[in-house]
């Protein structure tokens, strides 16, 4: 993508996450999702929930359960962080 000059962000990964996922492709979609956060862009909630819920329906629990867990991580420090600013 970025080596033909696309600029990439989270709507981009979010629609090539549905992409992998809705063809079965679960192995690659965790790959893309791991990519995603290297390059820095943080998923947000629609992109975890969508991506727990078409791992869960793939029949890859021990996946799903992975992200789960991530998300309430990412839930809880973005909370904090709110809470913070709000102060």
């Amino acid at each position: 993508m970025e080596a033909m000059g696309n600029i990439s962000d989270v709507y981009t990964y979010a629609s090539l996450l549905h992409c992998e996922l809705s063809s079965g492709e679960s192995a690659e979609a965790l790959k893309l999702f791991s990519k995603m956060k290297q390059r820095s862009i943080i998923p947000d909630d629609v992109i975890y929930t969508a991506s727990i819920l078409s791992l869960s329906s793939l029949g890859k629990a021990d996946e799903a359960s992975r992200l789960y867990n991530e998300m309430g991580q990412w839930l809880a420090l973005n909370l904090l962080t709110a809470g913070y600013i709000l102060q």
